[in-house]
C-alpha cells in the first residue's frame, strides 16, 4: 500500500464509505494547518486536536465523548 498523508486518507475514506457507515474521525496532529486545510477537515472530521496544545487527559476525554455519542 502506498504511503499517504492524513488528507489523502480522509479523501479515500470519504469516497469509499457512505456517511452513515463512517466512524467519526478526530484528527490528532502536531502540524500547523492552513485555513483551507482546516475548512476541508471540518467537512470530514468531528474535531482537530493539536498535539502540543492538548494533554493526554484532554485527548482521552474527547475520545470518550465521541465513543459515547457514536
Amino acid at each position: 500500500m502506498p504511503r499517504m498523508d492524513g488528507f489523502e486518507f480522509l479523501e479515500n475514506y470519504v469516497e469509499e464509505y457512505p456517511e452513515e457507515k463512517r466512524a467519526p474521525v478526530l484528527v490528532y496532529s502536531g502540524k500547523d494547518i492552513t485555513d483551507v486545510q482546516e475548512k476541508l477537515l471540518n467537512e470530514r472530521v468531528v474535531g482537530f486536536v493539536k498535539k502540543d496544545e492538548t494533554s493526554m487527559d484532554e485527548l482521552s476525554e474527547r475520545i470518550s465523548k465521541l465513543i459515547k455519542t457514536s
